[in-house]
């Protein structure tokens, strides 16, 4: 299970601010339908400015990827959430994108295409 782990986070896309034209956002695909089928695809938005840094360290949210996307942790450890202006862009940035998002997510794409294929 640790390799997987492992895997699961080798194969993360993070998108910085010059690909989201908002916050930094960063994904892991459904590698495993096995043990992940009734995960949904969600993706993490960093809560604050810096355009460096995912994971455990990151200050972030979850956003579910779908036609309205919602967000699923709308604080972070520390309480902190987006401001109005940064949620609205991530949520339009997620329902123009919803189709790479999901193809990512699926592992269809990598996340070079995945970056190929997105528009702000």
């Amino acid at each position: 299970m640790e390799e997987f782990a492992e895997l699961e986070n080798y194969a993360m896309a993070t998108l910085r601010q010059r690909d989201t034209g908002s916050v930094v956002m960063w994904m892991k695909p459904n590698l495993d339908e096995i043990v992940n089928q009734n995960k949904e695809p969600i993706i993490y938005a960093r809560t604050d400015n810096k355009d460096t840094g995912t994971g455990f360290n990151a200050h972030s949210v979850s956003i579910s990827i779908s036609d309205n996307p919602i967000l699923i942790e709308p604080e972070d450890k520390s309480g902190k959430s987006l401001d109005k202006k940064t949620e609205d862009s991530v949520i339009e940035f997620i329902k123009k994108n919803k189709d790479a998002l999901l193809q990512f997510w699926r592992d269809e794409i990598d996340d070079e295409d995945l970056r190929q294929k997105l528009v702000q």
